[in-house]
């Protein structure tokens, strides 16, 4: 096969593989049948799962893929003036599996969706109505805000710190879409303030650099978390339970019943990543070495040394031996015969002059 044809082959085979592992890069595990509704009464059993047990396929209905929960806007009248509707797995069973969810955010005017992270998922956000000015922090400290306006789209990057503000005098309402079935929100003033049990004041005092009675002060303002309970299929999210709406993991129901929530990122992309791109380069040299081996055989002799070849093509050709051969036996011979007269001429000619 042509070296050129080769490799493309080679190249396709390598496409085909990054194509078949991508599902290994996703947010959620992949799933394994055309669905797993979430079994929600199962919870209540000995069994302990990463995510939610399958309903039985004949206990499945439509209603199970259905939910209105976005269709109405949320209470803003709270602190923050921001109100999250959430229809991720624990509203929405047939999600389970899937490794997506979305959620509805409102708008007072002015109103903040406070600096929080989401740690299993990417998101992006599509305003519906007004225009907001959103941003997020890098690991290295770096802010990228800018203003989104209705109809535009804004990504925030999987776990960083990311929020959202109204900048008009009207509501505003927004919609976003997580690559997870179960993102999971982690406020981070109510992470610092409001944690059950309370993160040491002298902690925060030092971290913060303020005073503890200051820190003290803050505190009050935000009443301990609770973990919340399922409410089944179909349920309504409470906005504004907490200050923002969304202090409260949206596992932490779930993470009481079958386990630490943590559990879901025990296998999950980060983990697999390395073993990925080491057999991603691997083949990348089986494939380099391959092409340079046809390579060479399409040059010829499968990388016979040049003087090799010469030698070869003497044989199979006397009368190019003048040709190939550097120093053939005849013309050495001429060589010797006609040193001797060279030298005489020389003699006579100094002898005449």
């Amino acid at each position: 096969m042509p070296p050129k044809q080769l490799s493309t082959v080679l190249l396709a085979v390598c496409a085909t593989f990054l194509a078949l592992a991508a599902p290994l890069l996703a947010g959620d595990p992949d799933m394994l049948q055309d669905f797993c509704v979430a079994d929600y009464k199962s919870l209540n059993g000995p069994l302990r799962l990463n995510g939610f047990p399958c309903k039985r396929p004949e206990n499945v209905t439509a209603d199970d893929f259905f939910s209105s929960a976005l269709a109405l806007p949320g209470n803003t009248g709270n602190p923050v003036g921001s109100a999250v509707t959430a229809a991720n797995v624990e509203k929405l069973p047939g999600l389970n599996t899937m490794g997506v969810s979305m959620s509805r955010v409102d708008y007072a005017p002015w109103g903040v969706n406070p600096p929080h992270t989401h740690p299993r998922a990417t998101e992006i956000i599509y305003v519906l109505e007004g225009s907001l000015d959103v941003g997020f922090v890098t690991t290295a400290g770096k802010l990228f805000a800018r203003t989104v306006c209705k109809g535009e789209l804004f990504v925030f990057p999987r776990g960083l710190l990311h929020y959202q503000k109204n900048n008009g005098d009207a509501p505003a309402a927004a919609i976003s879409a997580f690559n997870s079935q179960l993102p999971g929100t982690q406020s981070l003033a109510l992470a610092l303030f409001a944690a059950s049990p309370p993160v040491p004041t002298d902690v925060l005092a030092r971290a913060l650099q303020i005073d503890g009675g200051l820190v003290e002060a803050i505190k009050s303002k935000f009443p301990p978390m609770r973990g919340g309970c399922l409410s089944g299929a179909g349920g309504e999210e409470k906005n504004g339970g907490n200050s923002d709406g969304r202090g409260r993991d949206q596992g932490a129901g779930m993470k009481e019943r079958h386990g630490p929530s943590k559990q879901a990122n025990e296998f999950s992309a980060p983990k697999r990543l390395p073993v990925m791109v080491f057999v991603f380069f691997l083949l990348q040299e089986i494939i380099m070495y391959i092409v340079g081996q046809a390579e060479k055989e399409e040059a010829g002799c499968s990388g016979m040394p040049a003087q090799a070849e010469k030698e070869a093509e003497c044989h199979h050709a006397p009368e190019k031996d003048a040709e190939c051969l550097d120093h053939s036996p005849e013309e050495e011979a001429e060589e010797k015969a006609e040193c001797p007269d060279s030298l005489e001429e020389e003699e006579e000619a100094d002898a005449s002059s």
